[in-house]
């Protein structure tokens, strides 16, 4: 790397090419700098969702593309956060990556393992995986449909929550790290921009995630508190559920906030199948089979399964939000590329406190912060499949105010509609087609119709010829140069 301030004197980069890998539901992007002297290669997540038709020849396809661009060379390859839809390229596709040689691997702070609150995210985040892994084996029979989309969250994490000996994105993100010749960087927001030797003219801010674990765990905050680690001390919605699992006792590590649950000591208590046996309970609890349908709701043994949902949706969320968030900046034009993976309202509420001082090119240096960087934003790759809670509005979108914007959607909007999922997210479609005046590339559907363009014949022109599509892929092309 090279101190910030070269960055505005050396002005390589002519064009880059953002290509958009269709997948189905997931996330693949390769980002070309064509430079003066060679083309620079950025590979942003390899991903599709757990279950898709098809979905493991398609990313093998994609990889095998990968290697025809890139000469099997990339420059830097980001993962940027630990769901199947962002990694599972890199186990579907390991023989063809085995192939690559990768110069940097860029991971976020949240996979630092020198990073104490990064181990304990990580654990928390293990715990929680496997305490729904246990439930769903032990009651998925209960649970019925409510089971099969807890299930559906939980195929973000990979195969090895769906079969025994499944892959997991935690053996994609080693697989990475250990990946022959690469050098792991882990991204700190706020820090002095990215700047590498072969890539002239380009700086790369990290605005995420947050080391603010209250914004990391925003669909939770008043769980997000505790600061020491592994200490179960009072009840919460996590600890409590891990309590109410059925462990064999020698792997039960809760057995502490147990005995917290419960209203009476234990000299009061009787277990469930000593009740089973009793005449009493047999017949005013339900036991009984003649007597069930009449008292069986009396029981409460089963009642906490009710924040097995809520505990998936929260884990899916908490992860979105460690989603490492770059802002790629064309120092001679000003342009800006906005990659924000999964963030989500945590995540983007974190930027708003960033700044950096840069060369201002006369000499001089110059503040920037999250706003500046939205407000010249010619690319954005809208989060989370389009998703209502990872693009936020007053602090995210409303501040892309250039004339330039185009938005690129990786989604799927069939199969999402089949998981009754709803993406993208039909206000935000519309905000986004208003925003960038029909420039919305979404890799189901491709690059916009004609009449979806509000654009001057001029413009419509230069767009058409920024753009190309084909089965695999869709490119766009925007000029490193100031106009």
């Amino acid at each position: 790397m090279v101190d910030q301030n070269e960055a505005g004197k050396k002005s390589g980069v002519a064009s880059v090419r953002v290509r958009m890998y269709r997948p189905g539901l997931g996330d693949c992007f390769l980002i070309t700098f064509q430079t003066e002297e060679k083309d620079f290669h950025m590979l942003v997540d390899c991903g599709v969702f757990l279950g898709t038709s098809g979905g493991a020849d398609q990313i093998r396809k994609i990889a095998r593309d990968l290697a025809a661009q890139t000469s099997q060379h990339l420059d830097v390859t980001v993962a940027t956060h630990e769901h199947w839809d962002h990694l599972a390229g890199f186990i579907y596709a390991q023989e063809v990556f085995d192939e690559f040689e990768i110069s940097q691997v860029w991971l976020a702070w949240t996979e630092d393992p020198a990073n104490p609150l990064a181990r304990q995210l990580r654990a928390e985040q293990e715990a929680h995986l496997n305490a729904l892994h246990l439930a769903l084996q032990n009651i998925k029979d209960q649970l019925g449909d409510y089971g099969s989309g807890i299930q559906e969250l939980l195929n973000f994490s990979g195969e090895a929550l769906a079969a025994s000996g499944g892959r997991s994105t935690r053996a994609a993100l080693e697989y990475l790290a250990k990946h022959k010749s690469a050098r792991i960087k882990y991204c700190y927001p706020g820090r002095k921009p990215l700047i590498l030797d072969d890539l002239p003219g380009v700086r790369i801010y990290v605005l995420g995630p947050p080391e603010d674990e209250t914004l990391i765990k925003h669909s939770e905050p008043g769980a997000s508190g505790d600061e020491v680690y592994h200490e179960l001390t009072r009840l919460n919605l996590s600890n409590s559920f891990f309590a109410a699992l059925p462990l064999d006792a020698e792997r039960d590590q809760y057995s502490a906030i147990r005995d917290l649950s419960f209203p009476f000591d234990g000299q009061y208590r009787i277990s469930l199948e000593d009740a089973r046996q009793d005449a009493f309970f047999g017949e005013y609890y339900g036991f009984d089979e003649a007597k069930k349908s009449e008292n069986a709701w009396r029981r409460i043994d089963t009642d906490w399964l009710d924040l097995v949902g809520e505990l998936a949706l929260a884990l899916d969320n908490d992860t979105n939000n460690t989603s490492l968030v770059l802002a790629i900046e064309l120092v001679e034009s000003g342009k800006v590329l906005l990659f924000p993976a999964d963030a989500q309202v945590g995540n983007w509420q974190s930027w708003q406190k960033l700044e950096w001082e840069v060369d201002s090119g006369n000499g001089q240096t110059k503040r920037i912060r999250a706003r500046d960087l939205l407000e010249r934003a010619v690319l954005y790759k809208v989060g989370h499949h389009g998703s209502h809670n990872a693009t936020l509005r007053e602090l995210g979108l409303e501040m892309m105010t250039s004339d330039e914007l185009v938005a690129m959607i990786p989604v799927d909007q069939e199969f999402a509609g089949k998981k009754k999922w709803n993406m993208p997210f039909d206000p935000l479609l519309r905000r986004l087609k208003e925003k960038t005046r029909g420039r919305v590339i979404r890799s189901d559907l491709g690059i916009p119709d004609e009449q979806e363009l509000l654009l001057s014949p001029a413009e419509r022109a230069a767009f058409r010829n920024t753009t190309r599509e084909t089965d695999l892929f869709i490119d766009y092309i925007i000029s490193g140069r100031s106009q």
